[in-house]
């Protein structure tokens, strides 16, 4: 599993090491979870898929976010946290990757990766 940072250069990125990934590990496959809104539309890879998350893009003023939908900054974390463990637990992965910002934008990797620790 890859949670990915903002961009086409980080979607590309995501991508190729995805194929790294599968060039020394045939049996796997790579889940990438991303906010961007060419994710779903990127190039299909065989045992590579996407997950898009709502788009939350911080600002400068941290009161203030930049997201399509029209939920407050509290409830969309929330949304993008259950929406990341969900997946996370569902999907099972032997790894997780993360691109840019180790916790999140805001935060929102923080209980991914609380609950990875916790497994042996």
């Amino acid at each position: 599993m890859y949670a990915q940072g903002e961009g086409l250069g980080h979607l590309r990125r995501s991508r190729n090491i995805a194929r790294e990934i599968l060039a020394q590990n045939p049996g796997c496959s790579v889940l990438i979870l991303s906010d961007h809104r060419c994710a779903p539309f990127f190039e299909s890879v065989p045992r590579v898929d996407f997950i898009k998350l709502p788009l939350h893009r911080p600002t400068r003023n941290p009161d203030r976010i930049i997201a399509a939908l029209s939920i407050d900054n509290e409830r969309m974390n929330r949304l993008r946290e259950e929406l990341i463990l969900s997946v996370f637990r569902s999907f099972d992965p032997q790894a997780v990757l993360v691109d840019y910002n180790p916790s999140g934008s805001r935060s929102e990797l923080t209980p991914l990766l609380k609950e990875a620790a916790r497994r042996p």
